[in-house]
């Protein structure tokens, strides 16, 4: 079931983004997951949680999740219901 659960999340979060957009990577992106849901997770788990969500948006972008030019940031807020957000920036500055 968990694996189910994380093939749909990849598969969601690829769905976000438009296909066929060249040089979406021209430059760095900083990528932010924000978890909303009704309990907080510690840091660890925070991270494991969107772990497949970062993979479909990885996926989506045309590049490994490892990729320098995207930094990952992820958040959380507390909802009733559970959701993900997903931003997505192009850095201006980048240290």
């Amino acid at each position: 079931q968990r694996s189910a659960s994380a093939k749909g999340q990849r598969a969601g979060a690829y769905q976000l983004f438009p296909k066929g957009q060249p040089g979406v990577l021209a430059g760095r992106l900083v990528v932010r997951l924000v978890r909303r849901a009704p309990r907080r997770l510690d840091g660890d788990n925070l991270a494991g949680a969107l772990k497949s969500v970062r993979d479909g948006v990885a996926d989506a972008l045309g590049v490994d999740d490892r990729n320098p030019r995207v930094r990952w940031v992820v958040d959380q807020e507390t909802a009733r219901a559970s959701d993900v957000l997903v931003e997505v920036y192009v850095a201006e500055v980048w240290p």
